[in-house]
């Protein structure tokens, strides 16, 4: 499993970012406070606060690390 922040902005941001997680086979999930939703999930991910920082939760599947990492550099906080 690995860790990164992550940040939104916009729901166009987000449907996007749901887009790019639904074409892996891993699974992902999205911490806010105290809750948590399927990153593959439209309506999870659009029900958090966009404007917050998000803690994405990756569990790997398939060694996809390296193409997932890949795909979400845009949305990753430096």
């Amino acid at each position: 499993m690995r860790t990164v922040q992550i940040s939104f902005g916009t729901a166009d941001r987000a449907t996007k970012f749901v887009d790019t997680m639904n074409g892996f086979n891993s699974h992902f999930d999205l911490n806010v406070g105290q809750y948590t939703v399927d990153a593959k999930s439209i309506l999870g991910v659009l029900s958090i606060d966009l404007r917050k920082n998000v803690e994405l939760k990756i569990f790997e599947r398939d060694n996809e690390m390296d193409r997932i990492m890949d795909a979400i550099q845009p949305y990753i906080l430096a």
